[in-house]
């Protein structure tokens, strides 16, 4: 099977259910076999099963990409996981946008997809707070940012948002005190709420090779855990 191959969305949908019941199951050479197909599909480059992590198709829908992480996740293939985070991230910041960032927050809800929820609600906020900045003059005011939110957000997800904005703003001030005022000349206020950017900002102004790797080692912690400044 070396020749590359096309598929529909069906199709494809019937080789990941194939995939992920097999590997329920045991059946492990129907499971290679489904696995085979897939990786014909073009879905992926390199092998979608090797151990380095692969590059998603765009082509993929939303329905397949999230069927293919179930699997993923059933089969501790931790690669392929990390490479459809990226592909729903490429989706959001595609323009014009693919993936709607409160669809993207509802797909991770019912998927108990933490890494996912936790990136949507840190983008929700820094969108709000960048569109608040140009009609709300205190921007630093807790609930300034709510009126720039997506309607169709619940109650539930604003006060995430909302204890997201203080947490992650209480974080800015400690970081623009430790390391000086002098690191936040040039940053636009509302680049605040953008902590992950901040402390790399700060990391390549940074003289020191110790402070550069404590500025890159805490911006690693909060993106990985980036869903429990929100809850």
């Amino acid at each position: 099977m070396a020749r590359r191959a096309s598929f529909t969305p069906e199709q494809i949908y019937r080789f990941l259910s194939l995939a992920l019941i097999t590997h329920k199951y045991g059946f492990a050479s129907l499971e290679s076999w489904a696995r085979e197909f897939l990786d014909l599909a073009s879905l992926s480059r390199p092998n979608m099963w090797a151990s380095s992590k692969p590059s998603l198709s765009l082509r993929m829908s939303h329905e397949n990409l999230l069927r293919l992480r179930k699997y993923a996740k059933l089969a501790n293939h931790t690669q392929l996981r990390e490479a459809i985070l990226d592909q729903m991230i490429q989706r959001i910041e595609a323009s014009p946008r693919t993936l709607d960032l409160v669809d993207a927050l509802q797909i991770a809800e019912n998927d108990d997809w933490r890494e996912m929820e936790g990136e949507i609600y840190y983008r929700l906020l820094c969108e709000a707070v960048t569109s608040a900045r140009d009609s709300i003059t205190d921007i630093t005011a807790p609930h300034s940012f709510q009126s720039k939110l997506p309607s169709q957000l619940t109650d539930v997800q604003r006060s995430r948002l909302l204890r997201g904005y203080i947490t992650l703003n209480n974080i800015s001030d400690h970081v623009a005190s430790k390391y000086g005022v002098k690191n936040c000349e040039g940053i636009d206020k509302v680049l605040r709420m953008d902590v992950l950017g901040i402390l790399r900002i700060f990391a390549e102004q940074s003289r020191y090779s110790s402070e550069q790797e404590n500025l890159t080692k805490l911006a690693e912690k909060i993106q990985e855990n980036l869903l429990d400044y929100f809850l």
